[in-house]
């Protein structure tokens, strides 16, 4: 799993662009000939402009992007007992 942030300040200092990504990784392997590689099987993110003073609260969007991947992974995979 990945969790990336990328932040870019504006030149004048009043906004930064940033894009947040929570990536799954897993090894797939073809049927047909069976050739493997590592490739994103789930992934979620967002883009836009922040003003610097704010940029604390983009640890909010991360927040709700690593839940998304649990609550995903928690549909599909059972918990354990106990």
């Amino acid at each position: 799993m990945a969790v990336q942030v990328h932040v870019v300040p504006r030149a004048d200092g009043l906004l930064a662009a940033y894009a947040i990504t929570v990536e799954l990784y897993q090894v797939a392997a073809l049927e047909k000939d069976g050739f493997k590689a590592t490739v994103s099987t789930w992934s979620v993110g967002a883009t836009g402009s922040i003003g610097i003073p704010l940029l604390d609260t983009l640890r909010d969007s991360v927040k709700d992007a690593v839940a998304q991947f649990i609550n995903a992974y928690l549909s599909v995979n059972l918990r354990p007992a106990g």
